[in-house]
Order: C-alpha cells, then sequence, then structure tokens
C-alpha cells in the first residue's frame, strides 16, 4: 500500500526509523533522511512511504532545498531492492514536482563501488559528503583574539545573506527572508563573528531531539585562513555543551581537506557518508517511462 502524506506521525517515524536501521546494516552508510523536517507539515504528498504486510518497505522524501531542484531522499528495504519499488515511488511522486516546477532532481545514494546504473539513467555525479560526530563532551579550550562572536539579532540579517551568497554561491535558495524565520525559530540559534562591530562570519546551530547540528558556517574570503573559522566553532562547541550536553553533528564535503582536517582536531569523527547525483526532470521521465 503506497501512502502520500505532507507530515509524518510518530508511528510512521518509528517505522521509518527501524528502516533506516534494516538499509545501515546491509549497506554500511545511510542516506539524509532529516527526520526533523519530516515530522512538520510541508508541501503535499511530499512524502511516500510503501507498507507491506504492516512493514515499511520503501520511503520516498522530497526537499525544496533549492529554488527549482529536489533534493529527492529514496529508500528501500535490501529484500525488496531490484523489484521496481523504487520506480513505482518514483512515478508517483514526478507530477507533484513538475507541478512545483522542479527543474532537476538531486538524489542521495550509498557510495558504492559500482554505481554505473546511476549514469547508464542519465545522471550526473555532484559531489560527496562525510557526516562527522562529535561525542566528546570536552569542551575546546579558548583561544584568545580579537574575534566578538555573539547571537544572531534581526539587525544583522542583511549581512547574515552576504556571507551565504557570497561562500555558497552553488545554493540556489539564498534568500535573506529566510534568515528571519530562522532568527523565530526556537530550535536555531545563529551565531555571528565580528572584528570591530564588521560581522565577518556565521554559524548556525540546530536543536534536535537527540542531537545538535552545526551549519552553514562561513567566514568572508578576506578573512579566511587566520583561525577565525576555528575560533567560531570552538566557541558553538563550548556553548552547546554548557547549555545541553548533546552530540554534535555536521556535514562536510569529502574534498574539503582544510575543514575536514579542523573537524578533526576538533574532535568529531566520521560516521558517515553520502554521494549526490542530479539529473534534469525531463530526462529522469524518459529514463521511467522507458522502463514501462
Amino acid at each position: 500500500m503506497l501512502v502520500k502524506t505532507n507530515r509524518l506521525l510518530p508511528k510512521q517515524i518509528k517505522a521509518l526509523e527501524a528502516l533506516i536501521q534494516t538499509c545501515q546494516k546491509k549497506d554500511s552508510y545511510h542516506i539524509p533522511l532529516y527526520l526533523h523536517l519530516l515530522k512538520r507539515p510541508r508541501a503535499a504528498a511530499s512524502n511516500l512511504l510503501y507498507w507491506q504486510d504492516n512493514h515499511l518497505i520503501a520511503f520516498l522524501g522530497t526537499y525544496y532545498f533549492y529554488e527549482h531542484g529536489c533534493e529527492i531522499a529514496l529508500m528501500v528495504s535490501p529484500e525488496h531492492r531490484r523489484q521496481g519499488v523504487a520506480r513505482l515511488m518514483l512515478e508517483h511522486a514526478l507530477p507533484h514536482l513538475q507541478t512545483a516546477n522542479m527543474l532537476s532532481m538531486i538524489f542521495s545514494a550509498i557510495p558504492q563501488e559500482d554505481n554505473r546504473w546511476l549514469k547508464q539513467a542519465g545522471l550526473r555525479y555532484r559531489g560527496s559528503e562525510y557526516g562527522m560526530l562529535r561525542s566528546t563532551q570536552e569542551p575546546v579550550p579558548a583561544q584568545s583574539s580579537n574575534l566578538d562572536i555573539r547571537a544572531a539579532n534581526f539587525d544583522d540579517v542583511e549581512a547574515l545573506y552576504q556571507l551565504d551568497r557570497i561562500c555558497f554561491p552553488e545554493s540556489e535558495n539564498n534568500m535573506a527572508s529566510r534568515f528571519n524565520d530562522l532568527l523565530e525559530d526556537k530550535s536555531y540559534k545563529l551565531y555571528v563573528a565580528a572584528i570591530d562591530g564588521q560581522i565577518i562570519g556565521k554559524a548556525h546551530v540546530h536543536l534536535l531531539r537527540n542531537e545538535i547540528r552545526l551549519a552553514d558556517i562561513a567566514i568572508f574570503p578576506a578573512h579566511q585562513k587566520k583561525g577565525y573559522g576555528r575560533e567560531l566553532i570552538a566557541h558553538c562547541i563550548n556553548e552547546i555543551l554548557s547549555t545541553k550536553p548533546l552530540d554534535i553533528v555536521l556535514d562536510v564535503e569529502t574534498n574539503n581537506k582544510n575543514a575536514l582536517t579542523l573537524y578533526t582536531n576538533l574532535g568529531f569523527d566520521i560516521k558517515n557518508m553520502c554521494d549526490y547525483w542530479e539529473i534534469p526532470t525531463r530526462k529522469l521521465i524518459t529514463y521511467l517511462q522507458s522502463k514501462i
């Protein structure tokens, strides 16, 4: 039975967590599913759940992180793979994605030695990310500098937007308005780093149920490679540990060797890895039709 929903209920979340564990046992890694987003009402039919004999055997989640592109997380239980389940779910998801004017699909995938089928389907490799975890409760030794770190406020929105625009130019969702939403969200805390009152960097701290996520860490290019990024992250870690000592997680591109070294030195370990592949929506439709 295929179920479409814009929000997962507690029973569905529990079933999805069991599916994640089953897949990770087989694959070693797991694709990002952003469970905190799945619990919130989102666009209609954002999630597809495939049930068989009261067991969840497959899940498809759509995430609108880009203006005209959609990230798709598609997970199928190992014993039900290569049986057309993934294709069926994609066929049901595509009409909604086309209505939403999603021009391209970005698939998260488990790293495998042989991913020829992705290329054969017309997907283009975008890159890979490590999921990193800091489970130690030891604080980071403080460093003395001229950097002033504080919680962001609404007066900082323009600077926050400019940091994203310059440091993450590949993102298609760089909008100043989103920072107003983040500053109003009680599960988020944004920090800014300034020198002589001028903001030069930022970091986002997202409080989740069992962990805290560091994200969108950015330093203006003119101030990079001066230790400010490390100082900002260390400040965030110590603030987290002083208020809610939970595991801290973050994602980093696998080819960003400098960031990997920095995070490792700050106590993070690699716990997950994910590849990303992209295909134009029209090309995906053509491929699916050829398989009917």
